[in-house]
């Protein structure tokens, strides 16, 4: 429903190449050029700056693009309204989120949900925490739900919970008998680190560096659930929100430990979703769905 030229522009914004997007669109990389002028030329300005390694948005252009992917969703909302009945949930919640949440947490919610709306369908995407506020903001997903330490990517955000850290253990382990721990009490055990893209392997390297600690690494790893496998057999200390093990915690394979200043573990979790786009009814119940059951599990 958005005219030849928008939707060229959007393409060209998202791989970053008029070769690219013809290959995607199928369409002759000389028409999609000619489009692009011609916006060019109706506003006046250049959308776009031309580098050796691809086209990268300038700021009139980014004004655009953020128009267009609004258009584009409501123009697929109101297409949806049309071949279904208004007063039904029914379609496809599309989602971003992390491996951590997407383990456990985003299919019980999938499920609560769909108990009380059989006809909705969800797509789930787990991708690396740095890149759901971008598809958020690209209007390739509906929601996006992330850890952040910051949202440095224009996005509105329905809800911002803060999260404790917690040290993650086997029953078993010499700390689990403590109430609450510091940094110094791990440095003497093997520890299992996420990756360093991650928001919770940032506040914890921030938290030895203001303390001074140095621990003993033995693994690294992007699989959160692999981390939580290895804790369980008691390879090491892993480290977790308490709503991403909250099923581990409460069948009694784990055991999780805050820590005595937990505020320096400055995370929260957000609800997000595209900026100034009017949400489709099916997408703003679930997205307030999701608020009202994080705001009820964040403690253990």
């Amino acid at each position: 429903m958005l005219p030849n030229a928008l939707r060229y522009f959007l393409e060209v914004a998202r791989i970053g190449s008029v070769n690219g997007a013809s290959e995607r669109l199928h369409v002759a990389g000389s028409a999609i050029s000619r489009q692009i002028s011609a916006l060019e030329m109706q506003f006046e300005t250049p959308l776009f700056e031309r580098k050796p390694r691809g086209m990268v948005l300038t700021p009139a252009g980014e004004k655009l693009a953020d128009y267009a992917r609004r258009a584009f969703l409501d123009a697929e909302d109101v297409a949806a309204e049309i071949r279904g009945r208004v007063d039904t949930l029914r379609g496809t919640i599309r989602i971003a989120t992390s491996e951590g949440l997407a383990n456990v947490f985003m299919s019980e919610m999938a499920y609560f949900f769909r108990e009380k709306y059989p006809e909705v369908r969800f797509d789930i995407h787990v991708v690396a925490p740095p890149n759901i506020a971008l598809m958020v903001r690209e209007g390739e997903v509906d929601i996006g739900i992330a850890f952040a330490v910051g949202t440095p990517i224009p996005v509105h955000v329905v809800r911002r919970v803060r999260v404790t850290t917690v040290a993650i253990m086997h029953p078993n382990h010499p700390l689990a008998a403590r109430d609450h721990l510091t940094m110094a009490d791990l440095a003497n055990y093997p520890v299992a680190l996420s990756t360093p893209d991650t928001t919770l392997r940032q506040v914890i390297d921030m938290r030895c560096a203001a303390e001074g600690v140095l621990l003993n690494v033995v693994m690294v790893s992007s699989h959160s659930a692999g981390l939580m496998h290895f804790a369980r057999q008691g390879g090491a200390i892993a480290f977790a929100s308490p709503i991403s093990v909250r099923t581990w915690i409460t069948d009694g394979l784990l055991v999780a430990r805050p820590f005595v200043e937990d505020t320096a573990f400055n995370r929260s979790l957000e609800i997000q979703t595209m900026a100034a786009r009017k949400l489709p009814r099916l997408v703003d119940d679930f997205s307030r769905f999701l608020a009202d059951e994080i705001g009820g599990q964040i403690a253990l």
